[in-house]
């Protein structure tokens, strides 16, 4: 062999090992963070829920559908959840694509093929409520696997074009500072397929640039990729048509091969045809949800870029370096690479005006901007050029490597914080909602736009406060006491002592209240959650003195002795007519409930629960 291609395999092999060493350290610092320390309210969601299961379904069952999850542990009162859909064939199947259960179907054989053992190769029944934790272990394990393969697969895709300090640079960019951590890692959200297949990709093409020898088996593996996209996320369709494009463009009569492997669309084409009758799926039922106006555009736009909590330069301002990157991309049009990274970088155009004209823009509950970690693989190697660009000047610090680091610095900052620090901002204290009959929001424009207790920093105050835990000082149980002096309405009119409201009602509360011990109050703000934090706990009983919900108010700042604070919150009434008696104390949520013997400690108002509607 001669020397060349020794060297040529010596560096491959060099660069394998450093990818595994990437996906081997990606996979235990996410694994790791996916534990029960975190915010699983944040960073998950039961959207995840119905392709956590679906492989399993298949392996264990023999079923596609969930028809064996039919008022079963997922169901509220008989009602289906969100994420089953009714299909037109007559089967309960998932309204959301199947594509991020197909990606990582080989990772739930092998959970398969261990929970098989374990059971002693016994049935496994993943319809009760038992198997909910396993089923949550094992999401977050697979969402790991992947998020951590799709890093080590960017890692080679930069080392094609880039010095091995800056695609290690870029790689941990990709991994820790962006929300490839956060929101990919942690569930089988379908950002992260997306992710990984965007990226597997763009290293078929680049490969094939540079090896002609495999060039058609590149290309068809691109193609196979390509199409898997489509049935992942509908919204994939314009990274695809790049995909078509660039192909023919380049290769032209070897594009054939890219589009026979497209063949794989099929999967998830037959699937929508035959459960919901349309190629869309069930994402055709989300139409609605677009306002195509100036306005909603306008606050889509500054609200997935800039909002703090939902924009992403606020969340990563580190991708503000692939602003430079695409400069130096344009500016290379010519050559092959370039010319695939122009035309997914044209693509992201039309897909960020889709969001923003989204009413619900900001991706409902989730830590951060949801909706744009489908272009983190394109912004991300987009910054490689940045890097390369600031490592390349002569002097140790100069300007352009502090700016890099400072920016870094915050950025890992901002998904630390993201992933340890558990408060469920989206929910405390009141939720952002949305009408679907109008383009109005409801809480969410000031809520997205408030600061300070921006959701960054009330993860931050939260991260802290686990960390110091200051409840747990001695004499902090014993200094508890206070008074809910008066009960508002959302207007801020006192509350009557009687309420008549529809089944199902729901109305916003307000308390006064006073803190009379000795010890310090942590508010919402805090994101204190249960390790502490005062709230004002809302009972709902019936005529036999049974509790029937359960609520909260959530008071707001960190009043000492002597000092008032305004507590809010929403509460939903039975769905069953009778009389109902509301119950309002104090406590210290997960440590103590504050003395009910003192004066004002507790209230009670009683309330009609009617099937007309009787407003107070």
């Amino acid at each position: 062999m001669s020397i060349k291609w020794q060297s040529l395999l010596d560096a491959q092999r060099f660069k394998l090992k450093d990818s595994w060493l990437i996906f081997f350290a990606c996979l235990l610092v996410y694994s790791w963070s996916a534990k029960g320390i975190v915010n699983y309210q944040a960073l998950a969601s039961p959207d995840s829920i119905p392709n956590s299961l679906l492989a399993f379904n298949w392996l264990f069952n023999g079923r596609l559908d969930f028809d064996n999850f039919r008022q079963g542990i997922y169901y509220n009162g008989g009602l289906p959840p969100y994420f089953f859909w009714e299909s037109k064939s007559a089967h309960l199947v998932s309204v959301y694509p199947i594509g991020p259960a197909i990606v990582s179907f080989p990772i739930y054989v092998c959970f398969a093929l261990l929970l098989w053992i374990s059971h002693g190769f016994q049935s496994i029944e993943i319809t009760s409520a038992a198997f909910s934790d396993t089923r949550l272990l094992l999401e977050r394990f697979a969402a790991a696997i992947i998020a951590s393969f799709a890093v080590a697969l960017f890692y080679q895709l930069s080392r094609l074009k880039f010095e091995r300090s800056v695609a290690l640079i870029s790689a941990f960019i990709y991994a820790f500072a962006t929300h490839h951590w956060v929101i990919n890692s942690q569930a089988l959200w379908q950002h992260g397929s997306t992710n990984l297949v965007l990226i597997a990709v763009m290293l078929c093409f680049f490969k094939a640039n540079r090896d002609p020898t495999t060039k058609s088996l590149l290309l068809l593996n691109a193609g196979i990729l390509g199409g898997l996209m489509l049935g992942i996320r509908p919204t994939n369709l314009v990274f695809l048509l790049s995909i078509v494009v660039y192909a023919i463009a380049l290769y032209r009569r070897q594009a054939f091969f890219t589009v026979l492997g497209l063949s794989s669309a099929l999967i998830s084409i037959a699937w929508n045809l035959y459960y919901f009758k349309s190629f869309t799926g069930g994402y055709g039922t989300f139409s609605n949800l677009f306002t195509l106006t100036f306005e909603q555009f306008i606050a889509g736009f500054t609200g997935l870029l800039f909002s703090p909590s939902r924009g992403l330069f606020v969340y990563s301002p580190i991708l503000i370096l692939a602003i430079p990157g695409f400069i130096q991309i344009f500016r290379r049009w010519k050559q092959k690479d370039e010319k695939l990274l122009i035309l997914l970088f044209l693509s992201c155009i039309p897909l960020l005006l889709q969001y923003c004209l989204f009413r619900m823009w900001w991706a409902g509950a989730s830590y951060g901007y949801r909706f744009l970690t489908d272009l983190l693989p394109i912004l991300c190697f987009s910054v490689n050029y940045a890097i390369a660009d600031a490592l390349s000047r002569r002097k140790l610090l100069n300007l352009k490597i502090l700016i890099v680091s400072g920016l870094l610095t915050f950025s890992v900052f901002v998904q630390v914080v993201g992933v340890f620090g558990a408060c469920f901002w989206d929910g405390i204290p009141t939720v952002i909602e949305y009408d679907p009959f109008s383009s109005k929001l409801t809480d969410a424009e000031g809520k997205l736009w408030q600061h300070p207790d921006s959701q960054i920093e009330r993860h931050a105050h939260s991260l802290m406060f686990r960390i110091t835990h200051p409840t747990r000082q001695p004499n902090y149980i014993s200094g508890l006491a206070g008074q809910i002096l008066q009960l508002r309405d959302a207007e801020k009119n006192p509350l009557p002592d009687t309420l008549s409201i529809p089944v199902g009602g729901k109305i916003r509360v307000r308390a006064i209240v006073q803190n009379t011990g000795t010890s310090r109050w942590f508010g919402y703000q805090t994101g204190a959650s249960h390790l502490g934090e005062a709230r004002v706990r809302v009972l709902f009983t019936d005529i036999l003195k049974q509790n029937v919900a359960e609520y909260r108010l959530f008071i707001s700042g960190q009043p000492r002795r002597g000092k008032t604070a305004e507590a809010i919150g929403d509460i939903t009434f039975p769905s069953k007519p009778g009389t109902y008696t509301l119950r309002f104390s104090l406590i210290a949520e997960g440590v103590s409930e504050m003395p009910t013997h003192l004066p004002q400690s507790t209230q009670a108002i009683e309330a009609t629960v009617t099937s007309i509607d009787q407003r107070y």
